[in-house]
């Protein structure tokens, strides 16, 4: 009798072992595919307009997982979306505006902003083209400590043809804009530093910057369409 209690419990206790590990199993294959399936969401959107910043969904260190990535996909947006706003048609037709070229004597305060406006955007871009390298997508999975399990899952993830190619694209682009932005900001510069050496031969009138020549109206709205175009 007491052994075949004993080959019951022992029986019972296995068949708890093989149910639990099974369940467990199970959860976790099911909150990976919840990981997966969000992020795969996330690869969707664009990374140049979208919001990245968005609920979490997974559970226990899957979380920590989809909030290493959200967060590291919302700080590149953000960067970029801080480029568009530092330079946009506004911005320049702000800076060449009549009221702009009139109230600011020998444009020290739109040459300052120039020069920020340029410093700021080189540094978000070589941010984001670090960023958008695999060595700084690997080292931002380590600072959460987790174990290699979810530091692999957190790779294969992020290092895949949905999302990396994202960054790597946009890091391309923003050399291609970094050289064009460049252009507009330091032509805004001659501009200044034109009607600074021809300080006498223009003035503002009526709301229209007038020249006293033909040549010189033709050279600054040469500098304009470099601008604008």
């Amino acid at each position: 009798m007491k052994r075949k209690t004993i080959g019951l419990i022992i029986s019972l206790v296995i068949l708890l072992v093989v149910v639990c590990t099974g369940y467990l199993t199970i959860n976790g294959t099911f909150k990976k595919m919840r990981l997966e399936s969000e992020i795969k969401s996330l690869s969707k959107l664009d990374i140049k307009k979208d919001n990245f910043n968005r609920k979490i969904v997974s559970k226990g260190d899957y979380a920590i997982v989809e909030k290493a990535i959200k967060t590291y996909l919302n700080e590149y947006s953000s960067s970029i979306k801080e480029i568009n706003s530092l330079v946009t048609a506004d911005s320049f037709s702000k800076l060449l505006s009549y009221d702009n070229l009139s109230n600011d004597p020998d444009f020290a305060n739109s040459i300052n902003q120039v020069n920020t406006s340029l410093n700021r955007i080189n540094e978000l871009i070589d941010k984001l083209i670090n960023m958008s390298s695999k060595e700084s997508i690997i080292k931002n999975i380590e600072q959460y400590e987790l174990e290699d399990y979810y530091n692999n899952i957190y790779i294969d993830l992020m290092i895949n043809d949905d999302v990396l190619s994202k960054l790597e694209i946009s890091g391309n682009d923003l050399e291609k804009y970094r050289e064009s932005v460049t252009t507009k900001l330091n032509t805004c510069n001659e501009i200044f530093f034109f009607l600074n050496s021809n300080s006498k031969n223009y003035i503002f009138d009526e709301g229209q910057l007038k020249f006293t020549s033909e040549a010189l109206m033709e050279q600054y709205n040469n500098y304009v369409k470099k601008i604008r175009g």
